[in-house]
């Protein structure tokens, strides 16, 4: 309980922050509205969740599939195609190496989601370098991340 009124309370003070940062801007209403929208999210999810957990059983452990979340629903969802994006473009960034594909291990404990495990496939031209990859993202990420080379255009 303690926790959904700090949910509620951070959402409402960042909202104040923003709101009073955009102040006199032309963006002012749609801050406020995009505000409004954070905390009525703030209030509703709790709820939400409390609902459909009695009607869906999570694994403890579900492994994620590149086009959906093996469990959850849209913030699920949406944060691992986020999660995703970030470590396509840091593969990128840190190496100039453009992913194939990802795939994610998530791990849930209560209510908490980890991610567990991260393998990135590359394409054969790009072999020589998978080293590099996986030193640059393990670095980067502090975790242990499998680098597997696929042959171009193999879906996963």
């Amino acid at each position: 309980m303690r926790e959904y009124f700090l949910c509620i309370a951070s959402a409402a003070l960042i909202s104040a922050v923003c709101s009073a940062l955009a102040s006199g801007t032309g963006l002012e209403k749609h801050v406020r509205f995009v505000c409004s929208l954070v905390c009525a999210a703030a209030v509703a999810l709790p709820l939400v969740s409390a609902i459909t957990s009695h009607g869906i059983e999570i694994p403890e452990t579900a492994y994620a599939e590149l086009s959906e979340p093996g469990y959850g629903g849209y913030f699920e969802e949406t944060a691992y195609e986020n999660v995703k994006e970030y470590i396509l473009s840091l593969t990128f960034a840190k190496t100039g190496i453009t992913a194939l594909d990802i795939g994610i291990e998530i791990n849930r404990n209560g209510a908490e989601i980890l991610v567990g495990g991260l393998t990135v496939y590359i394409s054969a031209a790009d072999s020589g370098r998978a080293d590099e990859l996986k030193e640059a993202l393990e670095r980067e990420l502090g975790g242990n991340v499998e680098v597997e080379v696929r042959e171009d255009g193999a879906a996963g």
